[in-house]
Protein backbone atom coordinates (compact mmCIF):
# COMPACT_ATOMS: atom_id res chain seq x y z
CA UNK A 1 0.00 0.00 0.00
CA UNK A 2 1.23 3.15 -0.81
CA UNK A 3 2.37 6.13 1.16
CA UNK A 4 0.15 9.77 1.18
CA UNK A 5 2.75 12.04 0.65
CA UNK A 6 3.42 15.80 0.99
CA UNK A 7 2.18 17.91 -2.22
CA UNK A 8 5.46 20.25 -3.82
CA UNK A 9 3.47 23.84 -4.06
CA UNK A 10 4.41 26.25 -6.67
CA UNK A 11 7.86 27.75 -5.58
CA UNK A 12 9.93 24.78 -5.55
CA UNK A 13 12.36 24.24 -7.62
CA UNK A 14 11.44 20.57 -8.87
CA UNK A 15 8.18 22.20 -9.99
CA UNK A 16 10.13 23.24 -12.84
CA UNK A 17 12.44 20.92 -13.38
CA UNK A 18 11.96 18.62 -16.68
CA UNK A 19 11.63 14.75 -15.61
CA UNK A 20 14.04 11.30 -15.97
CA UNK A 21 12.38 8.78 -18.43
CA UNK A 22 11.63 5.94 -16.57
CA UNK A 23 13.51 2.51 -17.89
CA UNK A 24 10.04 0.85 -18.87
CA UNK A 25 12.44 -2.30 -19.85
CA UNK A 26 13.10 -2.49 -16.22
CA UNK A 27 9.94 -1.25 -14.13
CA UNK A 28 11.58 -2.45 -10.92
CA UNK A 29 9.41 -2.11 -7.51
CA UNK A 30 11.06 1.43 -6.74
CA UNK A 31 8.61 2.54 -9.49
CA UNK A 32 5.96 0.44 -8.41
CA UNK A 33 6.42 2.44 -5.10
CA UNK A 34 5.89 5.66 -6.83
CA UNK A 35 2.75 5.03 -8.32
CA UNK A 36 1.22 3.25 -5.09
CA UNK A 37 2.00 6.74 -3.55
CA UNK A 38 0.97 8.41 -5.96
CA UNK A 39 -2.51 6.85 -5.73
CA UNK A 40 -2.44 6.88 -2.36
CA UNK A 41 -1.38 10.62 -2.44
CA UNK A 42 -4.20 11.29 -5.04
CA UNK A 43 -6.64 9.83 -2.94
CA UNK A 44 -6.58 11.16 -0.10
CA UNK A 45 -6.07 14.63 -1.63
CA UNK A 46 -8.46 16.75 -3.38
CA UNK A 47 -7.19 16.47 -7.05
CA UNK A 48 -8.17 14.30 -9.60
CA UNK A 49 -4.54 13.77 -11.29
CA UNK A 50 -1.21 14.02 -10.03
CA UNK A 51 2.24 13.96 -11.15
CA UNK A 52 5.51 12.37 -9.88
CA UNK A 53 7.16 15.95 -9.63
CA UNK A 54 4.38 16.62 -7.54
CA UNK A 55 5.30 14.33 -4.75
CA UNK A 56 9.23 14.88 -5.05
CA UNK A 57 10.45 12.16 -7.41
CA UNK A 58 11.69 13.76 -11.10
CA UNK A 59 10.45 10.65 -13.18
CA UNK A 60 7.71 10.78 -16.18
CA UNK A 61 5.19 9.31 -14.04
CA UNK A 62 1.46 10.47 -13.78
CA UNK A 63 -1.72 8.94 -12.30
CA UNK A 64 -5.04 10.16 -12.65
CA UNK A 65 -8.20 9.07 -11.82
CA UNK A 66 -11.98 10.82 -11.06
CA UNK A 67 -15.35 9.86 -9.67
CA UNK A 68 -18.34 11.21 -12.13
CA UNK A 69 -19.66 13.18 -8.69
CA UNK A 70 -16.61 14.58 -8.16
CA UNK A 71 -15.79 16.23 -12.19
CA UNK A 72 -17.25 20.08 -12.28
CA UNK A 73 -16.73 19.66 -15.73
CA UNK A 74 -19.60 19.30 -18.47
CA UNK A 75 -20.50 16.30 -20.24
CA UNK A 76 -17.08 14.50 -18.20
CA UNK A 77 -17.61 10.58 -17.55
CA UNK A 78 -15.56 9.25 -14.66
CA UNK A 79 -12.00 7.70 -15.27
CA UNK A 80 -10.78 4.62 -13.49
CA UNK A 81 -7.31 4.97 -11.65
CA UNK A 82 -4.96 4.89 -14.43
CA UNK A 83 -0.98 5.18 -13.63
CA UNK A 84 1.02 6.28 -17.17
CA UNK A 85 4.87 6.11 -17.58
CA UNK A 86 6.63 8.02 -19.81
CA UNK A 87 3.25 9.61 -21.30
CA UNK A 88 3.30 11.61 -24.37
CA UNK A 89 0.58 13.31 -26.22
CA UNK A 90 -0.39 14.78 -29.43
CA UNK A 91 -3.27 16.51 -30.76
CA UNK A 92 -6.26 15.00 -32.71
CA UNK A 93 -7.81 18.18 -34.12
CA UNK A 94 -7.36 21.87 -33.98
CA UNK A 95 -10.28 21.89 -31.38
CA UNK A 96 -9.95 24.00 -28.10
CA UNK A 97 -11.66 24.87 -25.21
CA UNK A 98 -11.04 27.02 -22.73
CA UNK A 99 -11.54 26.01 -18.67
CA UNK A 100 -10.97 27.08 -15.30
CA UNK A 101 -8.14 24.47 -13.95
CA UNK A 102 -6.71 23.80 -10.46
CA UNK A 103 -4.03 22.23 -9.39
CA UNK A 104 -2.94 20.79 -5.55
CA UNK A 105 0.31 22.61 -6.14
CA UNK A 106 -0.69 25.77 -6.97
CA UNK A 107 -3.82 25.70 -3.60
CA UNK A 108 -6.79 28.20 -3.33
CA UNK A 109 -6.16 29.60 -7.22
CA UNK A 110 -8.00 28.63 -10.48
CA UNK A 111 -7.14 30.06 -13.59
CA UNK A 112 -8.55 29.40 -17.62
CA UNK A 113 -6.51 27.39 -19.39
CA UNK A 114 -6.79 26.63 -23.34
CA UNK A 115 -6.64 22.74 -24.40
CA UNK A 116 -7.04 20.37 -27.43
CA UNK A 117 -10.27 18.87 -27.21
CA UNK A 118 -9.08 15.47 -28.53
CA UNK A 119 -5.82 13.54 -28.46
CA UNK A 120 -4.13 10.67 -28.91
CA UNK A 121 -2.01 9.58 -25.37
CA UNK A 122 0.82 6.87 -25.87
CA UNK A 123 1.95 5.40 -22.47
CA UNK A 124 3.12 2.19 -20.06
CA UNK A 125 1.48 0.56 -17.78
CA UNK A 126 2.88 -1.09 -14.56
CA UNK A 127 3.32 -3.75 -16.71
CA UNK A 128 5.74 -2.50 -18.94
CA UNK A 129 2.81 -2.79 -21.48
CA UNK A 130 2.59 0.38 -24.13
CA UNK A 131 -0.80 1.82 -24.33
CA UNK A 132 -2.30 3.84 -27.20
CA UNK A 133 -5.54 5.97 -26.54
CA UNK A 134 -8.15 8.71 -27.61
CA UNK A 135 -9.39 10.85 -25.67
CA UNK A 136 -11.42 13.38 -25.84
CA UNK A 137 -13.09 16.70 -23.11
CA UNK A 138 -11.94 16.62 -19.86
CA UNK A 139 -9.74 13.17 -20.08
CA UNK A 140 -7.91 15.01 -22.61
CA UNK A 141 -7.33 17.92 -20.39
CA UNK A 142 -6.29 16.42 -17.42
CA UNK A 143 -3.87 14.35 -18.92
CA UNK A 144 -2.66 17.55 -20.75
CA UNK A 145 -2.03 19.30 -17.57
CA UNK A 146 -0.59 16.11 -15.93
CA UNK A 147 2.13 15.93 -18.60
CA UNK A 148 2.69 19.52 -18.52
CA UNK A 149 4.12 18.97 -14.92
CA UNK A 150 6.28 16.22 -16.40
CA UNK A 151 8.48 19.43 -18.32
CA UNK A 152 8.07 21.49 -15.29
CA UNK A 153 4.98 23.65 -16.39
CA UNK A 154 2.60 24.91 -14.16
CA UNK A 155 -0.86 25.76 -15.59
CA UNK A 156 -0.52 29.41 -13.96
CA UNK A 157 2.04 29.99 -17.31
CA UNK A 158 -0.70 29.13 -19.62
CA UNK A 159 -3.88 31.21 -18.01
CA UNK A 160 -5.81 32.74 -20.55
CA UNK A 161 -5.90 37.06 -20.63
CA UNK A 162 -5.64 39.01 -17.44
CA UNK A 163 -9.33 38.08 -16.02
CA UNK A 164 -8.36 34.42 -15.86
CA UNK A 165 -7.57 33.64 -12.30
CA UNK A 166 -10.39 33.50 -9.87
CA UNK A 167 -9.64 32.36 -6.09
CA UNK A 168 -11.29 28.30 -4.91
CA UNK A 169 -13.64 30.09 -3.03
CA UNK A 170 -15.53 31.96 -5.61
CA UNK A 171 -14.98 30.12 -8.72
CA UNK A 172 -18.09 27.65 -7.93
CA UNK A 173 -20.59 30.42 -7.34
CA UNK A 174 -19.10 33.07 -10.12
CA UNK A 175 -19.30 29.57 -13.47
CA UNK A 176 -22.67 29.13 -11.43
CA UNK A 177 -23.73 32.77 -11.95
CA UNK A 178 -22.27 33.02 -15.58
CA UNK A 179 -24.19 29.74 -16.76
CA UNK A 180 -27.10 31.63 -15.21
CA UNK A 181 -26.38 34.74 -16.89
CA UNK A 182 -25.89 32.96 -20.11
CA UNK A 183 -28.51 30.64 -20.21
CA UNK A 184 -30.86 33.72 -19.53
CA UNK A 185 -29.89 35.64 -22.46
CA UNK A 186 -29.98 32.34 -24.93
CA UNK A 187 -33.13 31.90 -23.70
CA UNK A 188 -34.25 35.61 -24.44
CA UNK A 189 -33.28 34.98 -27.62
CA UNK A 190 -34.59 31.85 -28.54
CA UNK A 191 -38.04 33.21 -27.15
CA UNK A 192 -37.64 36.20 -29.62
CA UNK A 193 -36.97 33.45 -32.62
CA UNK A 194 -39.55 30.82 -31.96
CA UNK A 195 -42.10 33.88 -31.88
CA UNK A 196 -40.55 34.87 -35.54
CA UNK A 197 -43.14 33.62 -38.37
CA UNK A 198 -40.23 33.13 -40.81
CA UNK A 199 -38.02 31.17 -38.07
CA UNK A 200 -37.42 27.39 -40.21
CA UNK A 201 -39.32 24.66 -38.94
CA UNK A 202 -36.24 22.44 -38.64
CA UNK A 203 -34.04 25.17 -36.67
CA UNK A 204 -34.38 23.44 -33.06
CA UNK A 205 -33.10 20.01 -34.96
CA UNK A 206 -30.47 21.76 -36.49
CA UNK A 207 -29.18 23.04 -32.89
CA UNK A 208 -29.58 19.53 -31.85
CA UNK A 209 -27.63 17.73 -34.41
CA UNK A 210 -24.59 20.76 -33.76
CA UNK A 211 -24.50 20.68 -30.27
CA UNK A 212 -24.68 16.23 -30.24
CA UNK A 213 -21.99 16.15 -32.61
CA UNK A 214 -19.87 18.83 -31.97
CA UNK A 215 -19.70 19.44 -35.58
CA UNK A 216 -20.99 23.64 -36.92
CA UNK A 217 -20.80 23.75 -41.06
CA UNK A 218 -23.04 23.99 -43.91
CA UNK A 219 -22.45 20.81 -45.49
CA UNK A 220 -22.71 18.79 -42.29
CA UNK A 221 -26.07 19.80 -41.68
CA UNK A 222 -27.24 19.21 -45.33
CA UNK A 223 -25.94 16.01 -45.63
CA UNK A 224 -27.76 15.39 -42.26
CA UNK A 225 -31.04 17.35 -42.62
CA UNK A 226 -31.41 16.70 -46.57
CA UNK A 227 -31.44 20.37 -47.01
CA UNK A 228 -30.10 23.19 -49.35
CA UNK A 229 -27.09 25.61 -49.36
CA UNK A 230 -28.82 28.36 -48.56
CA UNK A 231 -31.34 27.05 -46.02
CA UNK A 232 -28.88 25.77 -43.83
CA UNK A 233 -26.67 28.83 -44.06
CA UNK A 234 -29.11 31.07 -42.73
CA UNK A 235 -29.51 28.28 -40.05
CA UNK A 236 -25.92 28.85 -39.08
CA UNK A 237 -25.75 32.84 -39.17
CA UNK A 238 -28.32 32.42 -36.42
CA UNK A 239 -26.29 29.97 -34.33
CA UNK A 240 -23.75 32.91 -34.50
CA UNK A 241 -26.30 35.56 -33.51
CA UNK A 242 -26.97 33.60 -30.68
CA UNK A 243 -24.16 32.35 -29.37
CA UNK A 244 -24.52 28.96 -30.33
CA UNK A 245 -21.54 28.83 -32.82
CA UNK A 246 -18.51 30.67 -33.65
CA UNK A 247 -17.50 33.20 -36.33
CA UNK A 248 -16.40 32.25 -39.18
CA UNK A 249 -11.94 32.73 -39.98
CA UNK A 250 -10.63 32.28 -43.11
CA UNK A 251 -9.76 28.47 -42.93
CA UNK A 252 -10.67 28.12 -39.40
CA UNK A 253 -13.87 26.04 -38.91
CA UNK A 254 -16.15 27.09 -36.45
CA UNK A 255 -16.33 26.09 -32.75
CA UNK A 256 -19.69 25.14 -30.86
CA UNK A 257 -20.16 27.08 -28.25
CA UNK A 258 -22.64 25.84 -26.44
CA UNK A 259 -22.58 22.22 -24.35
CA UNK A 260 -24.99 19.34 -23.97
CA UNK A 261 -26.07 20.27 -20.87
CA UNK A 262 -26.62 23.78 -21.31
CA UNK A 263 -28.47 22.99 -24.22
CA UNK A 264 -30.99 20.40 -22.73
CA UNK A 265 -31.47 22.74 -19.43
CA UNK A 266 -32.69 25.18 -21.87
CA UNK A 267 -34.69 22.96 -23.95
CA UNK A 268 -36.18 22.16 -20.96
CA UNK A 269 -36.99 25.39 -19.65
CA UNK A 270 -38.18 26.55 -23.11
CA UNK A 271 -40.75 23.52 -23.40
CA UNK A 272 -42.33 24.64 -19.39
CA UNK A 273 -42.54 28.32 -20.30
CA UNK A 274 -44.49 27.27 -23.79
CA UNK A 275 -46.75 24.71 -21.67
Amino acid sequence: MGKVLKIREIGEPILNSKCEDVDVENINDDILDVIEDLKATLEYGTGLGIAAPQIGVNKRIIVVGAKKENIKYNDAEEIPVTAMINPTWKKLSEDTDIQYEGCMSVPSIRGKVERYKNIEVTYYNENGEKIVRELQGFFARLVQHECDHLDGIVFLDKVKGPNGFATKENIDKYDLRENERLDEDLEQLMHKLLEDEELDPRFMEAIDLVVEEGIVSTSFLQRRLRLGYNRTARMIDKMEDLGIASGFYGSKPRKVLLSKERWERIKGQLNIRNK
